[in-house]
């Protein structure tokens, strides 16, 4: 299978959301307004001082690990259901599209 096929990229996306989540502080995480910024905080009474805009930092605390495998397994059902001809090619485009995206933040050894 050509390392450029939806199902190989799909299912690179899969892995690599997965080991990014192993390594990150499990969610869900939860916002702090410092009043000068929003901080994400990981843990409870955690703050490193590290502050976001609000919308950004509402955004990272929505996307956090508590989506990855949910995200992960259904980017791997995606390249079954492509491998076995049974899925609209728009939904395979738009998880492609995530799969890129994802994969576009993974160091250059790790992208297939």
């Amino acid at each position: 299978m050509p390392a450029d096929s939806p199902a190989v990229v799909l299912r690179h996306a899969a892995h690599h959301i997965r080991q990014l989540a192993a390594k990150a502080t499990p969610g869900p995480w939860t916002l702090w307004d410092r009043g000068v910024g929003w901080e994400i905080n990981e843990l409870p009474d955690t703050h490193d001082g590290t502050t976001f805009r609000e919308p950004d930092a509402r955004w990272i605390a929505a996307m956090g690990p508590q989506l990855a495998e949910p995200l992960a397994a259904w980017l791997d059902d995606v390249a079954r259901l492509w491998n076995h001809g049974s899925i609209s090619r728009r939904t395979v485009d738009h998880a492609v599209t995530i799969a890129r995206a994802v994969l576009a933040t993974a160091p250059t050894q790790e992208k297939p």
